[in-house]
């Protein structure tokens, strides 16, 4: 076992994961903290990408335009100038791109990834100037052990004492059928050789999911070289909507929104508005400065019906499709190619060496399928007592934070620290509070949470 021994007059602050919210807690620190301070970056993979910036795939698009993507929360055009610099016109090069994106203009998501390796360089050249250590521990962390200091245990052997800790672990793909064995069931569409000979697959592929998930794993396939058949299906066989070429703008008034008493008035206030208004992406978009606050004024009953009963009509609504992405949909549906289908049973079997689907729709039809392959396209796992992650587990297992109260997620206090035997030292980013916050998986999100930790941190030193 590896013991880390520093001088007990630095601070330490350990960072868990190290995709988007990972890499920006550190580049928020590095920007608030003074010396001496200690950064443990404790991540498989330091890149800062995660899983959504970590593509190469041109046709996987950013769902928010250009101008809105600074990754600081105090830049917001931050990204759509960095495309205009020397190292924006080197990653275009390398992309082989030679578009002059707008700031309106939905941007292939590598180009951000780069943006994101180019803030990770500034960050540690940031840190070295103002005497700030980081220390990249290229492995998983496994536990959590509480005390006067945390210690961060991980998968290579080391014991890491820190003062505080951010679990900033991104999502877990959440496995489907786990009782059917087959070679034809792709749990993870995002591993490297995902869609290795695509182009001699047999017809149909099933995705399971309609999401965004769906929508970038139907572009890989095709980029793949598979032309054959797609079914996609979910229990409301519900697409993603798309951003309006032009969006108007509207804004809600806080005293309005905060007349509302329950979920039901929530609801019949978005009705009469987007009938008034009659342009449903400005109002859903006007609500996004004030989700967090409504939703943390609801009952827990009231957030749990939300979940069951309109979070994935929320879903399709508030994260959307990129005209140019939308287009290459429909035409894939109108062409016969990509068909949906809103499946209320499954039935799968592993049979005479084929995978067996049966699928019945809202209509009690049967659909049966011999699928080449099925791909989980279900979106990440976000009940913390289902994990696979031995971190996740070992933290929920022993009390060291608590499950939230929807099921989502764990529960927080406004400063992001998780509630639970290692609060105040244990702090959460991103996927693990969308139980709390609801929204918690974007950009727009994501920065703020990840300045406002930086910050408490760095005062509660």
């Amino acid at each position: 076992m590896r013991i880390s021994i520093t001088p007990s007059s630095a601070v330490r602050v350990g960072i868990i994961g190290f995709g988007f919210s990972g890499l920006m807690v550190t580049a928020n620190l590095v920007r608030a903290a003074h010396a001496p301070c200690i950064i443990y970056v404790i991540a498989e993979d330091l890149r800062g990408l995660g899983v959504a910036y970590a593509t190469t795939n041109a046709d996987h698009l950013l769902n928010v335009v250009a101008g809105k993507m600074g990754a600081f929360a105090d830049d917001l055009g931050g990204f759509h100038r960095w495309l205009s610099t020397a190292d924006g016109a080197l990653a275009l090069q390398a992309l082989h791109l030679t578009a002059r994106y707008q700031e309106n203009d939905f941007v292939p998501r590598a180009l951000y990834g780069a943006y994101l390796q180019t803030i990770w360089r500034d960050t540690q050249a940031l840190a070295a100037e103002k005497q700030i250590e980081l220390k990249l521990v290229p492995t998983d962390a496994v536990a959590v052990t509480p005390g006067a200091t945390l210690a961060i245990l991980t998968a290579r052997g080391d014991a890491i004492a820190v003062d505080r800790a951010v679990l900033a672990s991104g999502h877990e793909i959440k496995p489907i059928l786990p009782t059917v064995v087959s070679d034809a069931i792709l749990q993870n569409p995002w591993a490297g050789d995902a869609f290795a000979g695509a182009a001699a697959w047999g017809a149909p592929v099933l995705l399971m999911g309609t999401g965004l998930t769906m929508i970038d794993t139907l572009m890989m396939l095709r980029a793949g070289g598979y032309a054959g058949a797609v079914i996609a299906f979910s229990r409301h066989g519900l697409l993603p909507q798309r951003h309006a070429p032009q969006a108007s703008v509207f804004r809600f008034a806080k005293e309005q929104l905060l007349l509302q008493k329950n979920l039901q008035h929530y609801v019949g206030l978005m009705r009469r508005t987007i009938r008034a208004h009659g342009d449903w992406r400005a109002v859903v978009d006007a609500l996004r400065p004030h989700t967090t606050l409504l939703w943390q004024r609801l009952t827990t009953p009231d957030q749990k019906r939300f979940l069951e009963r309109l979070g994935a009509y929320w879903s399709v609504h508030r994260h959307r499709m990129a005209p140019d992405i939308a287009a290459r949909v429909d035409a894939e549906i109108a062409s016969g190619a990509l068909r949906i289908i809103a499946s209320k049973k499954l039935v799968a079997e592993q049979r005479d060496g084929q995978l067996h689907i049966a699928l019945t729709d809202h209509h009690q039809l049967q659909h049966n399928f011999t699928p080449a392959r099925l791909i989980n396209c279900t979106g990440p796992e976000l009940n913390v007592e289902k994990s696979m992650r031995p971190l996740i587990r070992q933290v929920v297992a022993q009390g060291l934070v608590e499950p939230h109260a929807t099921g989502i997620g764990i529960a927080a206090d406004l400063h992001g620290r998780a509630w639970g035997t290692a609060f105040p030292q244990l702090y959460a980013v991103g996927a693990l509070l969308t139980g709390q916050l609801l929204e918690s998986t974007a950009v727009p999100e994501l920065r703020a949470q990840a300045v406002a930790v930086a910050n408490h941190i760095v005062a509660s030193a």
